[in-house]
C-alpha cells in the first residue's frame, strides 16, 4: 500500500468516526473488531517507523493473577495462584496471588498523561477479586482513558456492576457455554446462574444506554463446540452486544492441559 492510498484511508476513517471526537454517543461495533483501526493512529505508526519508538496508544494490565474459577483448558492456568495451582498439576501449591499495588495505577497514569488513550483490563486472573478493583477503574477513568475488561462475571458485589457501568468503554463475558451443566463443569464453580444474573443486572442498568458495550466469549473445546448454535441464540436472547469465538489452545508450559 503506498503513502498516497494510507492516507487517503487515514482521512476517510477520521471522517467516519466522529463519534469519537463527540464523545462516543454512538458506538460502531465495526470499528471496535476492526483491524484497520490502527488507521487512527497513524501517526503513531510513522513516528514508529521513521524513529524506531513512539507514545502508547494501548495498554493490557492486570490487577491479579488469581481466579476462583478452575477452568482446565485454561492457557494460563499453570501460573496462577491459589487452588488453579493445585488443579492445574503444573503450579506451585504454596505460591501466593501476586496482586496490583498503586504503582501500576499511578504509571498508566503517566502514560496516559503522554498519549495513551486505552487500557484492557485482562491479566492471568479474575480483575474482580482485587481488592481495589472499584477503586481502581474509578482512577484509570479519571485519566480519561476508554477502559475494557474480560470478566467471568462471577462476584458477590453489586457496586462492581456500578463500577464497570460507569467506568468502562466495553465489558467482555468469559462464558464458554450457555448450559449450567457445562458451564459449572468446565469452569470449576457452580455459579452459572448467578453469572447470568449479573449480565442480566449489568444489562438493565444501561438500559437505553450505549455504554459499555457488553459481550460473550466461547472459548470452543472438543465438548462445547456442538452448542454453538444454541449458545448463539441465547446471548441473542440475553441481549449483549456480540459474541466473540475463539479456539481452545494447548499450552505446552502446562502439563495437565491435554
Amino acid at each position: 500500500m503506498s503513502n498516497e492510498t494510507i492516507i487517503d484511508e487515514y482521512k476517510r476513517i477520521i471522517d467516519s468516526v466522529k463519534f469519537v471526537s463527540e464523545g462516543k454517543n454512538e458506538p460502531n461495533l465495526k470499528d471496535f473488531q476492526d483491524s484497520k483501526k490502527i488507521f487512527n493512529h497513524i501517526k503513531n505508526v510513522y513516528e514508529l517507523f521513521y524513529t524506531g519508538d513512539t507514545t502508547p496508544v494501548h495498554m493490557t494490565i492486570g490487577f491479579t493473577n488469581y481466579c476462583q474459577h478452575k477452568c482446565p483448558w485454561c492457557y494460563i492456568n499453570w501460573q496462577q495462584a491459589g487452588r488453579t495451582s493445585e488443579r492445574s498439576g503444573a503450579g506451585d501449591i504454596n505460591r501466593k496471588a501476586i496482586n496490583a499495588s498503586d504503582r501500576l495505577i499511578d504509571g498508566v497514569g503517566e502514560a496516559a498523561a503522554i498519549g495513551l488513550k486505552a487500557v484492557t483490563i485482562v491479566g492471568d486472573g479474575e480483575p474482580t477479586l482485587h481488592k481495589k478493583f472499584v477503586e481502581y477503574l474509578k482512577r484509570l477513568k479519571s485519566f480519561n482513558l476508554d477502559i475494557g475488561m474480560f470478566s467471568n462475571f462471577s462476584f458477590d458485589k453489586k457496586e462492581i456492576l456500578y463500577a464497570m457501568l460507569e467506568n468502562c468503554f466495553f465489558i467482555r463475558a468469559s462464558l464458554d457455554s450457555a448450559k449450567k451443566e457445562y458451564h459449572d463443569k468446565s469452569h470449576g464453580n457452580d455459579d452459572f446462574d448467578k453469572v447470568i444474573n449479573n449480565i442480566k443486572d449489568l444489562l438493565k442498568l444501561r438500559g437505553e444506554k450505549k455504554f459499555p458495550i457488553i459481550g460473550a466469549q466461547y472459548v470452543t473445546n472438543t465438548e462445547n463446540y456442538k452448542d454453538l448454535p444454541y449458545a448463539a441464540e441465547f446471548y441473542k436472547n440475553l441481549g449483549v452486544d456480540y459474541m466473540t469465538i475463539k479456539p481452545m489452545l494447548k499450552n505446552d508450559l502446562n502439563i495437565a492441559h491435554k
